[in-house]
């Protein structure tokens, strides 16, 4: 049985691998400087400290076209069908 953090860890870890590969072609400046973040922000995004908010998360979907059911649970289609605008 796995416990709760263990859990977290994963989820957090699933989730930086998944923006790391959506974000591949950029450095950690320039996916800052896309989304609008702070260096830091991003950082703890890549290395699976934290998860991004409700508002980070729809600037990254309409940054990449990438949904965010994929982003946070790896399901479903990775890219949108349209370009949604927030």
């Amino acid at each position: 049985m796995s416990s709760q953090y263990e859990t977290d860890v994963s989820i957090h870890e699933d989730f930086a691998e998944r923006f790391k590969s959506i974000f591949s072609d950029l450095n950690n400046t320039q996916i800052a400087e896309k989304l609008g973040l702070t260096h830091v922000a991003v950082q703890n995004y890549v290395k699976g400290r934290r998860l991004p908010t409700a508002d980070v998360l729809m600037r990254i979907s309409n940054v990449t076209s990438v949904s965010i059911d994929w982003l946070l649970t790896g399901q479903g289609e990775q890219f949108l069908a349209t370009k949604v605008e927030f």
